[in-house]
């Protein structure tokens, strides 16, 4: 995977500016395995504003290049002078593997290093220095009664700015400052510069209460929020009652699973029907998992409505365990979600009850699905080491000592090692498993220089440091 940005700098003194984004990024899998393709892309970006920081989040599509991705980043005008930096870059497979880079790890030059563009300077003569006003606020305080069915109710929204109002939302919120907390955003129909009209929409199954408001408003750099008193001061509502029926719990009526079957590229599909009646409310959704005790991961699907209603219908689809995972005994569960932002997960006995087993044993999957793990190690005085957690491959040239102080790479005399067998062997080599590596450091480090460190992928954004099958390592502080 690699990381390229088109501008190393904007000037959005005079208006916004666009940074194009690409990611190469190439599917891996075991020996004898197909790659199942690259599923999805995204990029997070870190920028400054007038208070904090904020992030911007793209996600790519694929180019005319099947290994390149690309997007927009907007740089708006009025934002401060600076630098924007990509803070994370992530990628999923079409069997749901997931890798991300991410600057906040402390391996970070692994996923920066000189062949990654990750930062733009950001120039603008005249920024956004003050916040957004919001001047009115326009939505009736009459009691919402959703006992029969969904409400809507029309909003408006009046903001004022020095530069340019980027944005404003009108929430109402259920529970406010629980673990049920739901919120419920205008939907904006129309806009004429700091003018916003709009409806929000209240559903059924929410249970008696009230919904709290909040009213926000954003420009390049800086954001205004009104709640509670600071609302009602100026004569609008912070609150509305709420009349609603508790929504009930979706049940498992009946589960059924189909013999797994092995496909051509490695993976076993699960058929899996559930009957599932809501209780007198739609079921939003059904899902059905299997999980392997010491895995990194488990597999799902969300299965499709196939006959009767959400009211009380069957569900179907399949498990797709994917070639990489490893042999066992995986236990089944099944996630149900209803109106109201109700679950219900049915496990165990109730998976039995259901006419389901609750363990199914897949035997035919040879993959790995246990991530190495690499630790530093204690080594010899001008030395460093690194050991794992099982046998690797492709230590060098990924692994890079450097200055701790400066990032600089610091020059090697030896680097040798360690098998699984336990024999000590050259690490050009192509063919051992090693489980420790060791560097010598060609000259005295200078105590002003900072402390040796360790760098993965620093001279190059490739290949990566896989165990036997495929799994990237991953790093332990």
């Amino acid at each position: 995977m690699s990381l390229s940005l088109s501008s190393t700098a904007v000037d959005v003194t005079a208006k916004s500016a666009t940074v194009g984004v690409h990611v190469h990024v190439v599917d891996l899998a075991a020996a004898g395995v197909t790659p199942s393709g690259v599923r999805s892309v995204k990029v997070s970006v870190d920028f400054r504003l007038r208070s904090g920081s904020a992030t911007q989040f793209l996600r790519l599509r694929p180019l005319s290049d099947p290994a390149t991705w690309g997007g927009n980043l907007v740089v708006p005008r009025g934002a401060l002078p600076g630098r924007w930096r990509v803070r994370d870059v992530s990628a999923r497979d079409w069997a749901h593997n997931f890798r991300s880079f991410s600057e906040q790890s402390p391996w970070a030059e692994s996923q920066s290093g000189p062949a990654w563009q990750t930062t733009v300077d950001v120039i603008d003569d005249a920024p956004d220095r003050q916040r957004p006003t919001i001047v009115d606020v326009s939505l009736s305080p009459v009691q919402v009664d959703t006992r029969a069915h969904r409400v809507t109710r029309r909003v408006e929204m009046r903001v004022r700015d020095d530069l340019a109002v980027r944005g404003a939302a009108l929430l109402l919120i259920h529970h406010y400052g629980s673990d049920q907390e739901r919120s419920f955003a205008t939907e904006w129909t129309h806009r004429r510069g700091g003018w916003f009209t709009g409806r929000v929409t209240v559903p059924r199954w929410l249970g008696d209460g009230s919904l709290v408001v909040h009213a926000a408003a954003w420009d390049a750099n800086s954001d205004s929020l009104l709640e509670g008193d600071r609302l009602t001061r100026r004569g609008w509502p912070s609150s509305v009652p709420l009349r609603s029926l508790e929504p009930p719990r979706p049940r498992l009526e009946t589960l059924s699973v189909g013999t797994p079957t092995s496909r051509r590229d490695g993976s076993i599909r699960i058929p899996v029907r559930a009957v599932v009646a809501g209780g007198g409310a739609a079921v939003k959704g059904v899902a059905a998992s299997v999980w392997r005790r010491g895995a990194t991961r488990g597999y799902s699907d969300a299965l499709t409505l196939q006959g009767g209603s959400r009211a009380a219908g069957s569900w179907r689809g399949a498990i797709v365990v994917s070639p990489c995972a490893g042999p066992g005994v995986y236990t089944l569960t099944v996630d149900l979600r209803g109106q109201g932002g109700v679950r219900r997960e049915v496990r165990g006995d109730s998976i039995r009850a259901a006419g389901a087993p609750q363990r199914i044993a897949l035997r035919d999957l040879a993959g790995d699905d246990t991530y190495p793990r690499a630790f530093g190690a204690e080594a010899p005085e001008n030395s460093l080491a690194v050991e794992f957690s099982e046998g690797v491959r492709d230590v060098l040239p990924a692994l890079t000592p450097v200055s701790s102080s400066t990032g600089d790479p610091l020059a090697v005399a030896t680097a040798t090692c360690t098998t699984v067998d336990g024999a000590v062997v050259s690490c050009e080599t192509d063919e051992a498993l090693v489980r420790r590596v060791v560097f010598v450091l060609a000259d005295p480090l200078d105590a002003d220089e900072g402390w040796p460190a360790m760098a993965l992928n620093r001279l190059v954004p490739v290949p990566q440091i896989t165990d036997a099958g495929g799994n990237p390592v991953e790093f332990v502080e």
